[in-house]
């Protein structure tokens, strides 16, 4: 059956289409798909926090002329309510394994110079930064969530936070993976 897709920001009423067995995705996560027959449904609100690799950028500190890369990720809410605070540890590798130096703190968080929270259904843009060249950039490894480091609205008392979790990765050259202690 031939099924029409429309995708839907809830909020900004931003809508857009595609062909019959195509899927769009919504920087929100929903989409609504119309069948010729009137039936509709919703999907894309699985119950994760999608931590989404965007891209590697490379830049030099100008005060003592470092190569540094910034890792850019899209947080999506796609959970149970409000995030107010989410902290995970980055790792980042070259091909022989050696691991790449954070410069700070090397943490994906929602605190930090700026506070921001992600509203069911939205999504915000953070970046870590390393010490060293992207070129030789081959892995990167997301430290599970713990309980401690999640605070959200609406959380089930029966669901862990280890797997709210979702990776994906639109940097193909670069192997994304969930270290789970």
């Amino acid at each position: 059956m031939k099924k029409l897709v429309f995708g839907i920001i809830i909020g900004l009423m931003i809508v857009s289409s595609a062909a019959a067995e195509s899927q769009v995705l919504t920087p929100k996560g929903i989409q609504l798909v119309l069948y010729e027959d009137g039936r509709y449904e919703f999907i894309g609100n699985d119950g994760k926090i999608d931590v989404v690799l965007t891209d590697i950028k490379e830049k030099i500190n100008f005060w003592d002329n470092e190569e540094l890369f910034d890792i850019e990720f899209r947080l999506e809410n796609h959970a149970y309510g409000t995030i107010y605070f989410l902290k995970t540890t980055v790792h980042a590798f070259d091909a022989e394994g050696n691991e790449f130096e954070p410069y700070g703190f090397g943490t994906l968080t929602t605190r930090g110079w700026d506070t921001v929270y992600i509203e069911k259904d939205s999504f915000v843009h953070r970046r870590v930064v390393f010490k060293g060249n992207p070129d030789n950039l081959t892995s990167i490894t997301i430290q599970q969530l713990k309980p401690e480091n999640i605070s959200m609205r609406m959380l089930p008392e029966n669901i862990l936070a280890q797997e709210l979790l979702g990776l994906h990765n639109e940097v193909p050259e670069i192997d994304l993976r969930l270290q789970i202690p």
